[in-house]
C-alpha cells in the first residue's frame, strides 16, 4: 500500500505533520519561560500533527476498508485540536489576579463557556453518528454546523486576543493571527458551504 502514487491531499497531510512536528521541536526552549503557554502550544501542535496525519491516512486508503477512523477519530482529533488551539489563544491573554490565578482578561465568561460547549458538541456528535440510531444524513447538518461554530469562535477569540493584548505585543501576535485567523477562516467558508448545500464541494 506504500507504494501507491500520494494524492494531492495526502502529501499535503504528510507536510502538515512535519510542519507541526517541526514547529513542536521549536517550542521546547520556551518551557523553561512560559511554561503554561509553551504546554497548551505543544498540545495544540501535536493534536494537529495527529489530525493531520489521520487525515492523510483515511484519504490514501492506508487503514483498510475500516470506517470508524474517518467516522470517529478524525472529526474528534479535529474537535480536540480546535480545543487546545482555544485554550492556547486564551493563555495569551491570561492576567495574574490578587490571588495569583489566572485569569483570560477581556474574555467573557459566556464566551469562553459556548466555545468549550462547541468543543463538546464536536466531539459527542461523531460518536452518536456512529453508535447512535440515527441517519448518517440527518447528522450532516448538525455536525457541519457545529464545526462552523467552531471556526466562528476561532475568530472571534483571535480578535479578543488582538483587542485585550498590550499594545507592544501586537506585533509579536501578528504571526498567531494570520497562521490561525487563515485557518479558522477556511473552515468557516469550507463548513458554510457544506451547512447551506448539505455537501463538501469536492473541488476545494
Amino acid at each position: 500500500m506504500w507504494a501507491d502514487t500520494l494524492n494531492l491531499g495526502t502529501a499535503s497531510g504528510i507536510v502538515a505533520v512535519l510542519a507541526h512536528l517541526a514547529l513542536a521541536v521549536v517550542v521546547l526552549p520556551q518551557f523553561g519561560q512560559h511554561r503554561r503557554r509553551a504546554l497548551r502550544l505543544e498540545a495544540a501542535l501535536l493534536l494537529s500533527a495527529v489530525w493531520a496525519g489521520l487525515d492523510a491516512a483515511v484519504e490514501q486508503g492506508w487503514l483498510g476498508s475500516h470506517q470508524w477512523p474517518a467516522l470517529v477519530l478524525l472529526p474528534i482529533c479535529d474537535a480536540l485540536r480546535y480545543g487546545a488551539w482555544f485554550s492556547f489563544i486564551l493563555a495569551l491573554i491570561e492576567s495574574r489576579g490578587d490571588d495569583g490565578q489566572a485569569r483570560s482578561a477581556g474574555v467573557a465568561r459566556p464566551l469562553q463557556w459556548l466555545a468549550w460547549a462547541g468543543v463538546s458538541a464536536a466531539v459527542a456528535l461523531p460518536l452518536w453518528r456512529y453508535w447512535g440510531d440515527a441517519p448518517l444524513a440527518q447528522m450532516q447538518r448538525p455536525m457541519t454546523m457545529a464545526w462552523l461554530g467552531l471556526g466562528v469562535f476561532g475568530l472571534v477569540l483571535l480578535e479578543q486576543m488582538l483587542r485585550n493584548i498590550h499594545s507592544d505585543a501586537r506585533w509579536n501576535a501578528k504571526p498567531v493571527c494570520l497562521g490561525l485567523g487563515a485557518v479558522f477562516a477556511f473552515d468557516v467558508f469550507v463548513f458554510s458551504q457544506a451547512s447551506l448545500f448539505q455537501q463538501f464541494d469536492a473541488t476545494r
